[in-house]
């Protein structure tokens, strides 16, 4: 009986490894998929004077995604464009948007948060 050597038994498997690499998403996008049901929630916040480290801390309690001021405006703005277009730039992100978030209203949201 042969015995295969280290070679023949390790092949490479390259394909498989681009096949991995290209299905993960990023952490972009995942933040801009769990960001993306805020909007709604973001948009009555700032019409109603909340200040941005209220609003990504009420998002981060409510299972949102845990991002800094910063991020959270930048992907805000991405998103709101994205939304006023009808169409997203990333697939990943497409149709994200106008996810609806699950159980959370305003008045909820105010008395979690206080500003």
């Amino acid at each position: 009986m042969a015995r295969n050597s280290n070679l023949e038994i390790a092949k490479p498997d390259v394909a498989g490894a681009m096949l991995a690499v290209r299905g993960k998403k990023s952490r972009a996008q995942i933040k801009a998929e769990r960001f993306g049901p805020f909007v709604d929630v973001v948009d009555i916040a700032l019409a109603e004077n909340w200040s941005w480290s209220a609003i990504v801390t009420l998002i981060r309690k409510h299972d949102g995604p845990s991002v800094t001021k910063k991020e959270a405006e930048e992907l805000y703005a991405l998103l709101k464009i994205q939304r006023m277009r009808g169409v997203a730039a990333d697939p990943a992100v497409r149709n994200v948007a106008s996810d609806k978030p699950a159980n959370t209203s305003h008045a909820d949201a105010k008395d979690t948060v206080s500003t």
